[in-house]
């Protein structure tokens, strides 16, 4: 993507990514207050997404590939996985806000009760390193009768916010717990409410007519490998740097350009209808189903 985006900018084109909650007004307007000192030093971010169990659907008379490609946010060769699919956009409002991005990832994960046969995990925890020692922690859980929540949450020398996706209204609290519904914030955006998907549309065409720099391409693939690299950490439970996961080779879907639709599915059930599910402590980053040996 990096290199084919190198192509774009030599012939001038105009590149936007799907990461629409960069263009939410009020979500514009806290960054560049944390980036103005309103937070103080960022000392920790926080990102959540907790919520209900994910349903998969009946497969009937659908072969493998076809139920899969009816249900692509089940199978991790259609989508990458559910921290890439779901935890993408929050992920990247705190590195957005630290202006950094994470140079390693320490995390777990699976099933605990999920039962359903696809690969979807239903829970998820993963530790983010940035170059100045600081962390941003992800938890992630789609079970019923949990606690649930959706945003992000970071902690500065002054109090802390509660910004990101699934936050309509981002405040700053005098107080590091910014959960607390009786909190009273000392910071909150003026901006009106907006449609973000509008809005980044708008833009994009706007410097498509007028001929004016637009290209998101590179934070598009830094965010994407900021959430890869947690599902290689979460899979494999191992300590994953950048640079190793830079470095992996390993593809859900090889040789994806040859398959057809009578075909088998790259990843396939046994016969039970139960798909692999990554092992942590017996995977690799190469590799997430094979058994570590030793």
């Amino acid at each position: 993507m990096q290199e084919t985006n190198r192509q774009a900018e030599a012939k001038g084109l105009k590149v936007a990514v799907g990461l629409n909650n960069r263009h939410v007004y009020r979500t514009e307007e806290i960054i560049q207050a944390i980036h103005g000192g309103e937070l103080g030093e960022l000392i920790a971010f926080y990102v959540y997404r907790c919520e209900n169990a994910h349903s998969l659907g009946r497969q009937g008379d659908f072969s493998p590939l076809q139920h899969q490609l009816r249900r692509i946010f089940n199978f991790n060769w259609l989508t990458g996985g559910f921290i890439v699919d779901a935890l993408i956009h929050n992920l990247d409002i705190c590195s957005w806000a630290h202006q950094k991005r994470p140079v390693a990832a320490l995390g777990m994960g699976g099933r605990l009760f999920r039962q359903d046969q696809d690969e979807l995990i239903d829970n998820a925890n993963v530790q983010y390193t940035f170059d100045d020692g600081k962390i941003m922690n992800m938890y992630t859980v789609a079970m019923a009768n949990t606690w649930h929540g959706f945003r992000a949450v970071i902690h500065g020398s002054k109090g802390s916010a509660v910004l990101g996706e699934g936050v309509n209204d981002p405040r700053m609290f005098a107080d590091w717990n910014a959960q607390r519904p009786s909190q009273r914030p000392f910071w909150a955006p003026r901006s009106d409410w907006n449609d973000s998907y509008q809005t980044q549309h708008n833009r994009f065409f706007k410097a498509i007519r007028e001929n004016t720099a637009w290209n998101e391409m590179e934070r598009g693939v830094e965010a994407t490998f900021t959430a890869v690299m947690g599902r290689m950490a979460m899979e494999t439970g191992q300590l994953v740097t950048a640079d190793e996961a830079w470095a992996s080779t390993f593809q859900y879907a090889p040789n994806l350009a040859d398959l057809r639709l009578g075909h088998d599915s790259p990843t396939m059930p046994d016969a039970n209808g139960n798909y692999r599910i990554p092992r942590p402590g017996r995977a690799t980053i190469d590799e997430p189903f094979r058994e570590r040996i030793g």
